[in-house]
């Protein structure tokens, strides 16, 4: 893509699908390429310079107009996990301790799952098992849609 070439109707609609939730193949799939394709497609989309830049003109501008940032988001996140881990104690009729339990231990998990996704401390892996004899009609399919968009 030249620096001067506008950018099509269908790469308007995936920024802004990709706005909603930062998914390139939802995006892709939700702006009109093919589901097959749209993996393929929403990455290609992200790779070229011209929807980078307006993808980073939205998020600053969004930014901004919440006046919301990541170091915001963290110390939110860290707060509402601390509360959730709060220990709650349960007492008898006389007023003895009998149980003590975490306050909201759902919350806290998400949380910490969360932050840990945000801290980059979690690989995650996908297993994709293609048959061989599958392979070449799945890509000559796969290309099909791609040259039809």
């Amino acid at each position: 893509m030249t620096k001067n070439k506008p950018l099509t109707d269908k790469q308007k609609r995936f920024i802004d699908e990709y706005m909603v939730d930062s998914n390139a193949t939802q995006a892709a799939i939700r702006a009109g390429y093919s589901p097959k394709a749209a993996r393929v497609q929403g990455q290609e989309n992200l790779s070229k310079p011209a929807i980078q830049i307006e993808i980073a003109k939205r998020q600053d501008a969004l930014k901004e107009k919440l006046e919301y940032t990541a170091e915001d988001w963290t110390r939110d996140v860290l707060e509402l996990k601390n509360r959730s881990m709060e220990e709650i104690e349960l007492k008898d009729e006389d007023g003895n301790v009998v149980h003590t339990e975490t306050k909201d231990p759902q919350t806290a998990h998400k949380c910490l799952d969360m932050l840990g996704k945000r801290l980059g401390l979690f690989v995650e892996k996908k297993q994709v098992e293609v048959n061989i004899s599958d392979r070449s009609s799945w890509l000559n399919e796969v290309l099909k849609d791609v040259k039809d968009e």
